[in-house]
């Protein structure tokens, strides 16, 4: 394997490792909102606000969060 190639994936790793903490983030921040907000929807999105003003110029860590359905 070249230094290249496995110099890349250690930085995908590292952007994976990054995108897993944020993810387990905005899991707990859901479950924790989720019995007082007005439902599932405005729990993730108070989630995924909080996350959005931590990391506003990275929307890969926040913007795939989405309720849908009812």
């Amino acid at each position: 394997m070249s230094s290249a190639r496995s110099g890349g994936s250690r930085i995908a790793d590292r952007g994976s490792r990054i995108a897993d903490r944020e993810a387990v983030d905005i899991a707990r921040a859901f479950y924790a909102a989720l019995p007082t907000a007005p439902g599932p929807a405005h729990a993730l999105h108070e989630a995924v606000r909080v996350l959005r003003d931590r990391a506003r110029t990275a929307p890969s860590l926040w913007a795939a969060h989405l309720h849908a359905g009812a």
